[in-house]
């Protein structure tokens, strides 16, 4: 999602945004596998050298998104917050893979 985010980082700048959010769902997997294969960029990090407000949270802890932590409420910056999450949690034998992806077959004729 290397390309989405730096849409995000560049529209605040265009229209001069405050108050914009962005949830990065940071589940490490890709359709070929483990995103590190082709990514090591720390996105919080990325975010915070672009000015913005940005923090890493248990993406499977809703409550975490509803309570702002006191640095996003009052830093006057947009924000990224970074949810951890596991791709296909629950599924026993596809969670945190490549695998819990939906891949559809072309169609047979």
């Amino acid at each position: 999602m290397e390309g989405i985010s730096q849409e995000a980082i560049c529209a605040r700048r265009t229209l001069e945004a405050q108050q914009l959010i962005v949830l990065y769902d940071d589940n490490g997997i890709s359709i070929d596998g483990p995103t590190s294969i082709a990514d090591s960029v720390d996105q919080v990090k990325r975010f915070r050298s672009a000015g913005w407000a940005s923090e890493l949270i248990d993406g499977t802890i809703p409550r975490r998104l509803r309570r702002p932590s006191p640095g996003r409420k009052k830093s006057g910056k947009p924000s990224m917050i970074a949810c951890k999450t596991t791709i296909g949690y629950g599924a026993p034998n596809k969670a945190g893979t490549a695998k819990a992806m939906a891949r559809r077959s072309a169609p047979t004729n």
